[in-house]
This record gives C-alpha cells, sequence and structure tokens, in this order.
C-alpha cells in the first residue's frame, strides 16, 4: 500500500497525464467494435474512399477556379473597354462644346 503523503505528491505531479488518459478512453471508448477491438480495416477503407472522393472535388475545384479567373479576366477587359469608351465620349463632348484648349 502506498503512503498518503507519497499518493498526493504522486497526484499533484502525474496527475494532467492520468487526466488526459481517461479522457482518451472515454473519447475511443465508442470507437471500438464488439470485440473491443478497433476497426482498422474499416477505417482504412474509409480513408481511401475519402481520399478519393477529396482528389475528385478537388480536380472539379481547380476547373471552377480556372473559370472563375477567366471570368475575371474577361471582366477587368470589358472595364478597359468601358473606361475608354467614357474617355473617348467626354473629349468628344469637349470637343464638340468648344472648351478644348
Amino acid at each position: 500500500m502506498q503512503k498518503p503523503w507519497k499518493k498526493k505528491a504522486f497526484e499533484r505531479e502525474h496527475g494532467w497525464v492520468v487526466g488526459v488518459y481517461e479522457s482518451a478512453k472515454e473519447n475511443t471508448d465508442h470507437l471500438r467494435n464488439k470485440d473491443g477491438k478497433f476497426p482498422i480495416g474499416a477505417w482504412q477503407k474509409q480513408h481511401t474512399r475519402l481520399s478519393k472522393d477529396l482528389r475528385s472535388l478537388q480536380g472539379r475545384y481547380d476547373a471552377l477556379k480556372a473559370g472563375v479567373d477567366d471570368v475575371n479576366k474577361i471582366r477587368t477587359k470589358i472595364y478597359e473597354v468601358l473606361r475608354k469608351e467614357r474617355q473617348r465620349e467626354c473629349v468628344q463632348t469637349v470637343r464638340s462644346q468648344g472648351m478644348e484648349r
């Protein structure tokens, strides 16, 4: 039997380790199968499937991102053309009103 003062000193010094262990045990107990083991094979299959889905989604994302980049380039060009048109109209208005210097 452990002496009470040693037990208290141990709990003060190493109590956080016991707390972490108990917390981890509580968080993983529901993950075990009926035999009390972790279903590693099922997790590996799920990981493989999810990785495949992720690669597929990443490909779709990259395609959409490229499309957005193209749209932004087109939008920029349109704004540039519109700005030049407005400048040209302003110059023509100034010339037609005789305000040119």
